[in-house]
């Protein structure tokens, strides 16, 4: 074997692990489990101190790479590890990787470390367990357990798709299920961590143990935790989706407690006392729906950071006064009988984010003019909101100011112009969008404006000054090609335009020398017959949703050829598919530009095409429990294998995909579009997730099939690849392609493997 292939082979096989680079072992490196290798990387854990060694031994058995790095830092500070030292120590040794918010470790250190614990012991003997397996010979068969630190029943379900290939897991493992018997925990004295997923078939729960610095478990099935339970020492509670509704009575010393985590907790009915958990940093309870009370004790957490309690309906109110020094985001989103917001220290520097949206707040006490380092003040949909306090200026820092559907607010307070670093303002839904104040047009600095249809005719001539602005709303304000032409064409640093449901024949070809402009929306304009080609070359994303009369998207002169638009969506666009078919726009974008990354295209269509290779309509259906909602979702998988790239081999150049489906939804209410979703995964890595949104609030749908093309380039299939994988063996594409049933029906989908030669087709 020459150098060049075997440095090909050490660097697939030891995936830059610098103690696999063995010659003499290449070989067994193709094989699972490789004792020679096993051992040798042992060398390294060996040459580790004894809390170097258990904070490894932590990492391979019990935290994965999906963990965050703050919760596994915090957890493992709680057990007196000194995290910070240790890990730098796994770092330095290529024992783990820093990889930004979590750490990862290589597969061939993981089995290490796991088989150093299990050194062929009875599960019962471990002083850790991770197989669902051992948990269930364990916990079912009552086993002395006075060692055991970590029972670990490995189960993962996640939202949309991947809970999809979750679901059809479990369903695999039903045969499997068994009735776990928690008198087993009673032995386990030194449990530390605890994780369960999902594991409904429980006695009931008496004992845990007082030494848990890490408690998750997801979709906890008791009431409340047990009586003797102690805890201390724990630092992380999160029980997510649980049916707890009582953590425990009066006061208790959590002095270690830094994370708790309850959301979609449905039965929660109020907080505890959080007086003796001085340390609190993360406090979640999003959508407890039936909470009605929350601790004073929480005003006082001097180092809380994050406080959420969005979607808690049946909230009305929290403190008169809050005063959390370290707060920085405060998420009070969807609480809708909320009726007052508290009155603010002015020491809580900290707040940058401030989530008021959906409450029923009437005003805002004059104490937010403390918050100097808000950067985000959220009150949409606060319909009940009537001013907003005169000193708002003091928050000199915000960026963010969001009032769309506060229909009682009828002015800004003079003295916002001060704000000068503000960049978003959303006023849509306002009564200010029809008087709007000449300063808004002196912010320099903002970057979006929207909502202000209302006062178009004193808008359009301001825009100018609004030299920042990135995104501009201008849809149904019933404008003409000489409006958007005059007006428009000044905002050097536009990026996305909404002109939709506007009078247009034609647009100006002006529009395409905007220089930064990259999505342009002409929605609903039924009188557009064409696009200029200069437009259609300058922007890479068109949205022409219901453009009855649009006959023609382009036909590329010389000049533009090598330039056309990445994304199309043209639902319910039928005369434009006449003449240009999805298929043709497809072949159209990627003769025009081979190196395009990607291609979009979403129009009208009733059959997958011919050209591409593999079809399947095999569907599966499934219902799925997500955020305590029982959804129907229907699946369609599909695979194809991606041949080697051989130095710089051009010639198969990416993957191209259809999908036929049709809407189902149509009763009349309004709606917020849902969505289509695809999930593509090569050997098993995630690569990209797409939706494409059918519909707006209060659309009427058509029941009509629709084609949804897309094109990966190989570039961006690869782009988390190391050479050597793509270079030495077929990866397999995965394409997975989801929805909800309600509204849509999946058909059929389709997928080619794309060639060099298929552009010399396309002639």
């Amino acid at each position: 074997m020459d150098f060049i292939q075997l440095s090909k082979h050490l660097v697939k096989y030891a995936g830059g692990l610098p103690l696999a680079l063995e010659r003499s072992t290449i070989e067994r490196l193709k094989r699972d489990s490789s004792k020679e290798i096993l051992n040798r990387l042992q060398l390294g854990f060996d040459g580790l101190e004894q809390t170097e060694k258990n904070i490894f031994l932590d990492i391979a058995c019990f935290f994965d790479n999906l963990d965050e790095k703050d919760l596994v830092i915090k957890v493992l500070d709680g057990c007196n590890f000194s995290p910070l030292i240790g890990i730098d120590v796994l770092i330095k040794k290529s024992l783990i990787k820093d990889c930004g918010n979590h750490f990862s470790m290589h597969d061939l250190l993981r089995e290490m470390g796991r088989k150093i614990v299990q050194k062929s012991l009875e599960p019962g003997k471990c002083s850790r367990l991770w197989e669902a397996n051992d948990v269930s010979q364990v916990l079912t068969n009552n086993t002395n357990l006075n060692s055991t630190q970590y029972p670990w029943p490995q189960k993962r379900l996640k939202a949309w798709l991947s809970a999809f290939r979750g679901m059809i897991s479990d369903e695999r493992e039903h045969k499997k299920t068994f009735t776990l018997c928690t008198d087993g925990f009673l032995k386990m004295k030194k449990l530390r961590l605890l994780k369960v997923f999902y594991l409904q078939n429980w006695d009931d729960l008496k004992y845990l143990s007082n030494e848990l610095r890490l408690l998750k478990w997801h979709e906890y099935p008791f009431k409340s935790l047990p009586l003797s339970f102690q805890p201390d020492n724990l630092v992380a509670l999160l029980l997510p989706y649980s049916r707890i509704e009582q953590l425990w009575e009066g006061k208790r010393p959590l002095y270690k407690l830094k994370l708790i985590n309850l959301e979609g907790s449905a039965n929660l009915i109020k907080t505890p006392d959080f007086a003796m958990a001085p340390n609190l940093e993360n406090l979640i309870l999003e959508g407890c729906t039936k909470m009605v009370y929350v601790h004073p004790s929480i005003g006082v957490l001097k180092r809380l950071k994050l406080l959420n309690l969005s979607g808690c309906k049946s909230l009305r109110s929290i403190n008169t006064r809050i005063r959390m020094e370290s707060l920085e985001t405060f998420i009070l989103s969807g609480c809708s009988n909320l009726q007052r917001f508290p009155e603010i220290d002015g020491k809580m520097k900290c707040l940058l984010n401030l989530y008021l949206d959906g409450t029923s707040i009437e005003e805002l006490h004059s104490s937010i003019g403390y918050l100097s380092n808000l950067v985000l003040l959220n009150l949409k949909d606060c319909s009940n909101l009537v001013s907003l306090p005169s000193n708002l200026n003091g928050c000199k820092s915000l960026k963010i100011l969001n009032l769309s559907g506060c229909s009682k607010v009828e002015t800004l307070p003079k003295n916002l112009q001060q704000v000068e670093v503000l960049e978003e303002l959303e006023l849509s839904g306002t009564a200010i969008a029809r008087n709007l104040p000449s300063f808004i047009f002196q912010f320099k600095n903002l970057k979006i404006l929207s909502g202000c249809k209302e006062s178009i005719a004193l808008m359009l001539p301001h825009l100018s000054g609004l030299s920042s602005l990135i995104k501009l709303d201008l849809s149904y304000c019933n404008l003409g090609e000489d409006d958007v032409l005059s007006h428009i064409c000044c905002l050097s640093s536009l990026k996305e335009l909404d002109i939709s449901g506007n009078n247009f024949l034609s647009l100006p070809a002006t529009i395409g020398r905007l220089p930064k402009l990259y999505i342009l929306k002409l929605s609903h304009c039924g009188k557009l017959k064409s696009l200029p080609e200069a437009v259609i070359a300058s922007v890479d994303g068109l949205v022409i949703d219901g453009c009855a009369s649009l006959e023609v998207v382009e036909d590329l002169t010389a000049e533009y050829k090598k330039r056309s638009v990445e994304a199309i969506r043209g639902i319910n666009c039928y005369k434009l598919v006449e003449k240009n078919n999805a298929l043709t726009l497809l072949k159209i974008r990627l003769k025009a530009n081979v190196i395009l990354e990607y291609i979009n295209i979403l129009v009208p269509g009733s059959e997958i095409p011919e050209w591409f290779s593999h079809h399947t309509d095999e569907i599966v259906d499934r219902t799925l429990c997500l955020l305590n909602e029982m959804v129907e979702i229907s699946c369609i998988s599909m695979e194809i294998p991606l041949p080697p790239i051989i130095g710089n081999d051009r010639v198969w150049m990416g993957v191209a995909f259809c999908c036929l489906f049709v809407s189902v939804f149509n009763d009349g209410r309004q709606w917020e579009g849902e969505s289509v979703e695809i999930e593509t995964n090569i050997s098993g890595r995630s690569i990209s997730w797409l939706d494409a949104s059918i519909g707006r609030k209060g659309e009427q749908q058509v029941k009509k099939d629709r084609l949804w093309l897309h094109y990966w380039c190989r570039n961006d299939l690869y782009r988390n690849f190391k050479k050597p994988d793509i270079e030495l063996k077929h990866q397999i594409c995965e394409i997975i392609t989801a929805c909800n049933k309600k509204y849509f029906k999946l058909k059929k989908c389709g997928v080619r493997l794309v060639y060099e030669q298929d552009l010399e087709e396309f002639e």
